[in-house]
């Protein structure tokens, strides 16, 4: 996904679609998204492991980690792997929105400091 973000509005650009995690690292690879969306929940490859190999070889690639499971192993399992956020599933559309925002402005931060 790639996002800009305008005073007072911002552009989210669906850029790629994975069904499993072996997918997920493909398609970041390829298209080398600001942020990515990920599911804990994948087959092949669950979501965490996929996210520290995108975090490790894409590393200007922010993922935000969606999960069902609102507990804290699964949230500090997706941190150590390298995501930005943990959010819920069926969060709100703002919810999520925001979540990407800041993937986005902690990548662009990053980027600026190095």
């Amino acid at each position: 996904m790639q996002l800009s973000l305008e005073p007072d509005l911002v552009v989210l650009v669906v850029m790629g679609k994975a069904t499993d995690g072996d997918s997920a690292i493909k398609v970041a690879a390829t298209l080398k998204p600001d942020v990515t969306v990920m599911d804990v929940d994948m087959s092949l490859m669950n979501g965490i492991s996929a996210t520290q190999h995108i975090c490790q070889n894409e590393p200007n690639s922010k993922i935000v980690v969606l999960t069902m499971y609102a507990d804290p192993v699964t949230e500090h399992n997706a941190i150590a792997a390298g995501a930005v956020d943990v959010i819920e599933k069926q969060p709100s559309p703002v919810m999520l929105v925001q979540a990407m925002c800041s993937a986005y402005i902690s990548a662009c931060t990053q980027a600026i400091t190095i």
